[in-house]
């Protein structure tokens, strides 16, 4: 009877582990050209308008194309854009190995993201400085965990590969990136972070919170890195 109940309690724990498992959103690479597109530029000005396509250079966004609502073609430099607002195309959303709908954590007034617009669905990027084989440059990416992101933040990594997907004929889960680029707290880069580098870099990313690590020191599954971001998180918020 007590092994019973133990095996009991393991099945639970395992579904409750998943159920609320932390995800990080699904990189985009197809957007709306008929939702309106927010972008914020450096000098404090908004230009709104839809989305006519980017410009790129070795997968770096270099020039955002929009249409303004009175028919006006703008050609804005990535680098003279602060963070921007898209939303993703229909086919782009079926396409996506996880379709997942932004859920703004309680932490969302603290980070200064405009909730209504991610509660749309809109996807969000910023401008980033971030070591881009091996120099600094000041680059637009996605970041994947806006709504957890007051530590940590990750970047979808144009050149990422994808992990395969695994399941069963109850749970099937796709696969995640290989690598992000990773920005944590009062750090001056983001830096890229590999799949075959993440326990080796483990320590180093978590351990000013010696909770964290004896929590989780003995699991380092990068399958887990959105979950580990997010109990980091929450132990260094004081929660």
């Amino acid at each position: 009877m007590e092994k019973t109940r133990i095996f009991l309690l393991g099945i639970l724990l395992s579904f409750t582990a998943f159920t609320f498992a932390q995800e990080f959103a699904a990189p985009f690479d197809a957007f709306s050209r008929s939702k309106t597109a927010y972008i914020h530029m450096k000098d404090g000005s908004v230009k709104e308008g839809v989305l006519d396509g980017f410009k790129r250079t070795k997968g770096l966004i270099e020039v955002v194309k929009l249409e303004t609502p009175n028919g006006r073609k703008l050609e804005l430099s990535a680098s003279r854009i602060s963070h921007m607002y898209l939303a993703p195309s229909v086919m782009a959303k079926i396409s996506a190995a996880t379709d997942m709908a932004y859920k703004v954590h309680k932490w969302g007034s603290k980070l200064n993201y405009d909730t209504v617009l991610m509660r749309e669905g809109y996807v969000y990027f910023e401008q980033v400085p971030a070591m881009v084989k091996g120099q600094k440059e000041m680059v637009l990416l996605q970041m994947v965990n806006t709504e957890f992101s007051s530590q940590i933040k990750v970047y979808h990594d144009p050149w990422a590969g994808e992990t395969a997907s695994f399941g069963n004929d109850y749970i099937a889960v796709g696969g995640i990136d290989k690598s992000y680029y990773v920005w944590k707290k009062d750090e001056n880069v983001a830096n890229r972070l590999k799949k075959a580098d993440y326990k080796e870099e483990f320590r180093q990313l978590y351990g000013d919170s010696p909770a964290f690590i004896k929590s989780h020191r003995d699991n380092m599954d990068w399958r887990d890195f959105a979950t580990h971001v997010y109990d980091y998180t929450v132990l260094m918020e004081g929660e």
